[in-house]
């Protein structure tokens, strides 16, 4: 194609063509992230209530309800990474991070700047995903084959 064309004539074309084009994918990536941007920070908040609930379970000090013990594993299976390794990471975090601190008030100052949640809002979007996943779990084909017999 250089043979054909001068090397300054295929620079003025494609400098501009190449250059529209990754304004076009930068475009693209801001719209991703916006459109995705309350999943992300919901994902983070949920990461952040089961590393507390993590903390709570390994500290020497508190013990975990059942009602925390099940909202753990709520957290877990909506996350949209895998709930195994998502779960041992979590576990791994908090175990390194009760290593680090060396009292409970030295853990409770790391809690309150580093982890805070908004609870409500937490609560709210748990809901709001448990109702999703049950009712693409009914409009599923195996549900819907199930349901006929």
């Amino acid at each position: 194609m250089c043979s054909f064309f001068g090397f300054k004539d295929l620079i003025s074309i494609l400098y501009p063509i190449l250059g529209y084009m990754g304004l076009l994918l930068l475009i693209i990536l801001i719209y991703g992230w916006l459109r995705d941007r309350k999943d992300i920070i919901m994902e983070k908040l949920f990461r952040r209530k089961m590393l507390h609930l993590s903390l709570k379970k390994h500290s020497p000090h508190k013990t975990l309800s059942e009602e925390e013990r099940e909202l753990f594993h709520t957290l877990g299976d909506i996350s949209q990474a895998d709930t195994k390794a998502l779960k041992e990471d979590i576990h791994d975090v908090a175990k390194e991070i009760l290593s680090n601190t060396e009292t409970v008030q030295d853990l409770k100052d790391y809690v309150e700047e580093h982890l805070t949640i908004d609870e409500e809002l937490m609560h709210k979007n748990i809901n709001s995903l448990q109702e999703q996943k049950d009712s693409k779990q009914a409009d599923s084909p195996k549900n819907k084959l199930t349901k006929r017999v």
